[in-house]
This record gives C-alpha cells, structure tokens and sequence, in this order.
C-alpha cells in the first residue's frame, strides 16, 4: 500500500513540476502564433497598399462598381463599412461582416 501511495505522490509531483510549465508554454506559443498570423495578416495588406476600411473592403471583396456606388456604406470612407452598418443596425452587424478577411484582421478599436 506504501508503494502505491508512493508511486501516486511521485506522479502527482511529476505533473506538478513538469506538467504545468509545458502546459502553460504550450497556451504561450498558441497565443504568439495567432498574433503572428495577426500581424502577417497586417503587413500583406501594407505590402499591397490596401487600406482597412471601405477601400479595402471593396478590392479585397472584388465588389463590382456598380454595387459599391448603391452601398451606404462606402459613402463613408471615414469609417470601415462593418462600423457603419454597426451603428446603423444599433450595434449588430451584418452576417457577411463576420467572414471577412479585412473585418477579421482589422485591429480592435480601444473606444466602442
């Protein structure tokens, strides 16, 4: 019985000492992974010259002319379209918005 209890207290140890450092190494890499992908993300659309914001919006969208000049939205080059028909809709946005690659990678804004 001695034995058991000492196996299980070594295991116990083992986990505590090794266990949660990997664990909490392994959450850090996932986290600067995903702010990388966030800042590659970033610097393509720098590279390329595409503003976030309507302009982007539209080119990376590939919106036909006609169907930016009916939009409200792209009247309002002073905000990106997802803040416009967020304020528009009193706070909700629209479905497409959630799915879009330009919405996805802008950076959070301190003030809402």
């Amino acid at each position: 019985m001695e034995l058991l209890s000492g196996i299980v207290t070594f295991l116990v140890g083992l986990l505590l000492r090794l266990g949660i450092p990997i664990g909490i190494t392994a959450l850090l890499i996932w986290i600067l992974k995903r702010l990388d992908e966030r800042w590659q993300i970033e610097a393509e659309c720098e590279r390329s010259g595409v503003r976030v914001g309507n302009p982007g919006c539209w080119e990376i969208n590939q919106c036909p002319p006609e169907r930016r000049e009916s939009c409200d939205a792209y009247r309002h080059p002073e905000m990106p379209c997802w803040q416009f028909y967020r304020l528009r809709n009193h706070g909700q946005l629209l479905e497409r918005c959630l799915s879009c690659k330009v919405f996805l990678s802008a950076p959070l804004s301190a003030s809402t």
